[in-house]
């Protein structure tokens, strides 16, 4: 962006979660701005950037995980690729076993792109097991890109750190878009309208106040 010299093509997972960094404490600095009272909404790869963030430095009072993995990359990769080989009713069962066993050659394939090859290396847990601050994880249930039964993996994940601030959403008909869709497959997404429903927005909007509204300006920090 701007004056900047690098190249998107060198980023990976760890690149975004800096710049995610730099932009809170370019909030923190403003007195326009109460630094008590920031917090990241990630979705999908910003559900694995958020908990980065949040184990490791900037003041941020909560997060909030749409559709973020548990799992590494690896084996979402895996999922979503046999999913479709599956779900492809072109193909014989000879053809759709061969398919299956080339998966993996095939994500060895797509390794050689820097950023897939951190993605597919990287495992959420860790990090989600040293965050602190409150969570909510929500997920649809009907999300065929990261699966729903993840949302208390994640949880399970951040209550084994300690954390006990904890709050787990599972919307029914809902997909990894976080629209109203009770196939849930990528492959129908074109045909989708694009207005969140009120359940995503109302759930994601009452958590936050039930966090952050009444909070005195610039609140302690209380991880």
């Amino acid at each position: 962006m701007g004056e900047s010299t690098a190249g998107f093509e060198a980023a990976t997972t760890a690149s975004l979660a800096e710049d995610a960094r730099v932009a809170l404490r370019f909030l923190s600095a403003r007195a326009d701005i109460d630094a008590g009272r920031l917090g990241i909404v990630g979705h999908s790869e910003g559900g694995m950037i958020a908990p980065m963030v949040a184990a490791d430095g900037p003041p941020l009072r909560v997060i909030v995980l749409m559709a973020g993995p548990s799992r590494p990359g690896r084996r979402i990769l895996e999922h979503q690729l046999r999913r479709n080989i599956e779900q492809d009713p072109s193909l014989s069962a000879a053809r759709r076993d061969s398919a299956v066993a080339g998966i993996p050659a095939m994500i060895e394939s797509l390794a050689a792109d820097q950023w897939m090859r951190y993605f597919l290396g990287y495992d959420p847990v860790p990090a989600l097991r040293q965050v602190r601050v409150p969570v909510l994880v929500l997920q649809g249930a009907t999300d065929r890109q990261v699966t729903a039964d993840q949302a208390e993996e994640i949880a399970a994940a951040l209550r084994a750190g300690g954390n006990e601030r904890v709050t787990v959403r599972v919307l029914p008909d809902i997909n990894h878009l976080f629209l109203r869709d009770p196939n849930g497959y990528p492959q129908g997404y074109a045909a989708l309208g694009p207005t969140l429903p009120d359940e995503v927005l109302g759930t994601l909007a009452d958590w936050l106040a039930s966090e952050l509204v009444g909070l005195p300006r610039n609140a302690p920090d209380l991880r």
